[in-house]
């Protein structure tokens, strides 16, 4: 339930076996960001959220760092969310890039993915979930990006802007 009612699931402490892993799964189920709060390795209790932050869930060391990935939040199509009690709405395009002609679907694809990439690294499977569109679509674009400069592949299948 509570990972219905949220944008972003916040993890701050969980155990391995945990209801919070519980409830970070299901937000990943349903298109919500998973954050996660890191803890001292050898704590058991820091060990779920260790484990999220290797399979791709946002590093949370700071308020500035939930801020900042709330701007770069775009709902998912089919959620009636509404932020400041107003519905969510896409990222409006301006300057240029908006007076330029339609992109083709395959450039439209790669700007979807660079729009939800930062430096912060996120797991390649967490990404192509949230696109919506076939897999091998994904990792051409993916791999077309990493062979343009674009973005980055770290161990354990995470994908991150080029800095």
């Amino acid at each position: 339930m509570i990972s219905g009612l949220a944008t972003q699931i916040i993890i701050v402490e969980a155990a391995l076996k945990s209801g919070s892993l519980l409830t970070a799964r299901n937000a990943l189920d349903q298109g919500r960001d998973v954050l996660a709060v890191p803890g001292h390795p050898l704590d058991p209790r820091a060990a779920g959220c260790n484990a999220l932050i290797r399979d791709g869930a946002a590093l949370v060391r700071n308020a500035q760092d939930v801020l900042d990935l709330r701007q770069n939040l775009t709902p998912p199509e089919n959620d009636k969310t509404q932020l400041n009690g107003a519905p969510c709405q896409p990222p409006v395009m301006s300057g240029r890039a908006a007076d330029k002609p339609a992109q083709t679907s395959k450039s439209q694809l790669q700007q979807d993915i660079l729009d939800r990439l930062s430096v912060t690294a996120i797991s390649e499977n967490h990404l192509i979930r949230r696109l919506a569109r076939p897999v091998a679509e994904c990792n051409a674009a993916i791999t077309e990006l990493e062979l343009d400069q674009k973005l980055l592949r770290h161990a354990g299948g995470h994908v991150s802007l080029r800095p």
